[in-house]
């Protein structure tokens, strides 16, 4: 997922988001209220079933939040609190830090002081494999071109059941949607901070066959004062620190 203008609101196409990953660029004491999910098609407040704190399988810190039930299609939210007295700290105390505005920020960002909320907002709708809001014949041709195609041949927002194949699930997921639209979404203008080094947002089920994962990964500067957001990937048997200034949207399956 690109930053830095209009294209880190691109629809992303996989189905079951329920799921949401924050790797943090050190140990933080973080509860499951900390957390809030919200958009105009979020109808209501979601609820989490499980919540884990703990060092990930890439060795940093991190926290998992599942819901009862996935996001739906439309804009997401994700707040994360860093300003309220009972906020995320890390074991110093120190608050989360990082100025992030929405289809304009570049890592890293930041403003080299603790405290403030970490918020960031994608886009969601299932079977959209271009990007544009809508489910037509753009879609249809996409996956038409990446027919019987298997990953990393394959273009991978034509995968969208995230098998590493692009077969007749894709194609139910552009017909099941085929004529749908997404409205109202511009671009957001609210400035939050963020001190974390991964959010992930994935389907903690299998959706068809397999799951994906969104990626949005940044990492902490220690010559700062306060921990930074700046830029990581994820991709697999890689170091996570790859400074090359886009987020990357990251596919993993089961």
């Amino acid at each position: 997922m690109p930053v830095g203008d209009a294209s880190q609101l691109d629809t992303l196409p996989w189905p079951g988001m329920d799921q949401i990953t924050v790797r943090f660029s050190e140990p933080v004491h973080v509860r499951a209220h900390h957390l809030r999910i919200g958009g105009p098609s979020q109808t209501e407040e979601p609820t989490f079933t499980k919540f884990d704190a703990s060092f990930g399988p890439t060795g940093g810190f991190q926290a998992v939040w599942t819901l009862a039930r996935p996001l739906r299609d439309g804009p997401v939210r994700l707040r994360l609190d860093g300003s309220s007295d009972a906020s995320v700290t890390d074991r110093v105390g120190q608050r989360l830090d990082g100025e992030w505005v929405d289809a304009a920020s570049r890592y890293p960002p930041g403003d080299e002081r603790s405290g403030g909320d970490f918020a960031f907002r994608f886009n969601l709708m299932a079977g959209d494999a271009d990007g544009s809001a809508k489910i037509d014949g753009f879609d249809l041709t996409l996956l038409l071109d990446n027919w019987a195609r298997r990953q990393p041949q394959a273009h991978p927002r034509a995968d969208l059941t995230a098998d590493g194949r692009v077969d007749s699930f894709d194609l139910a997921l552009v017909l099941a949607g085929w004529g749908s639209a997404l409205v109202g979404l511009e671009t957001s203008q609210e400035n939050y901070t963020l001190d974390v080094l991964q959010v992930q947002a994935s389907a903690s089920r299998p959706v068809e066959r397999n799951r994906p994962l969104l990626g949005i990964s940044s990492f902490w500067s220690a010559n700062r004062p306060s921990p930074v957001a700046s830029h990581a990937t994820s991709r697999p048997n890689r170091d996570w620190f790859d400074p090359d200034g886009v987020i990357d949207l990251v596919l993993l399956g089961n």
